[in-house]
C-alpha cells in the first residue's frame, strides 16, 4: 500500500525504485537496484528481507552520493506493538540506519527511514499512503548536503483513542 503509492506518485518525478513484494529474490533485486539514485526500502510483514536488502545496498553504495529511504514503523518501539517479530525487524532497520549514520565516517549515502504510524486502518484516525508518500517526496528534494534521518509520522489523533478504535474494530470481524 505505501510502497505503491510512492511508486505512483513518484516515479514520473523521480528514478526510484522499490521494493514492493519483490524482495523474494534478493540477488536479483540488488543487481536491478545497484544503478539507480535512490532505493525505497518497503516490505511488508515480518520479513527479514527488508533488512536484508538495506545491509546489501548499503554495502555497494556506501561511498556514493545515493539515497536509502527506509520504510520502517511505529511500531517498532515496544510499547506500540504486539507483533513481536515485525517490530523486531522494523526496529532493527532503525537500529543499523542510525548506527551507519552516525559510526560510519567514510559514509557518503544518505540513510533515512520514515516511521508511519497507522496508515489507511481506520477512517478519520490513521493516515493515508498518499500522504505518507508526500513525506518521501519532501525528503527527496532536500539539499545534497541535508540529510533526514530519522522521521516518525502519525495521525493527530490521540494513540489510546485510536488503539481503543483498533481494538473495537478486531472485535466486530472476530464476532462477524
Amino acid at each position: 500500500m505505501i510502497g505503491s503509492a510512492i511508486c505512483k506518485n513518484l516515479s514520473d518525478e523521480f528514478d526510484i525504485i522499490c521494493t514492493k513484494s519483490r524482495l523474494e529474490n534478493i540477488d536479483d533485486f540488488i543487481e536491478e537496484v545497484v544503478d539507480s539514485d535512490v532505493f525505497i526500502n518497503n516490505a511488508n510483514g515480518s520479513s527479514n528481507n527488508q533488512l536484508s536488502a538495506l545491509i546489501n545496498i548499503y554495502k555497494l553504495w556506501r561511498h556514493q552520493r545515493k539515497l536509502i529511504i527506509n520504510i520502517g514503523s511505529r511500531s517498532a518501539l515496544p510499547n506500540v506493538s504486539k507483533g513481536y517479530e515485525y517490530s523486531t525487524y522494523k526496529n532493527a532497520i532503525i537500529h543499523f540506519s542510525s548506527l551507519v549514520t552516525f559510526q560510519d565516517e567514510s559514509k557518503a549515502c544518505k540513510i533515512t527511514t520514515i516511521n508511519p504510524g497507522l496508515v489507511e486502518k481506520i477512517s478519520d484516525f490513521s493516515l493515508s499512503a498518499d500522504e505518507v508518500a508526500k513525506v518521501v517526496r519532501w525528503v527527496l528534494i532536500q539539499p545534497e548536503h541535508v540529510e533526514i534521518s530519522r522521521i516518525d509520522l502519525q495521525h493527530i489523533s490521540p494513540y489510546l483513542t485510536v488503539q481503543s478504535l483498533k481494538k473495537k474494530l478486531l472485535e466486530e470481524k472476530s464476532n462477524d
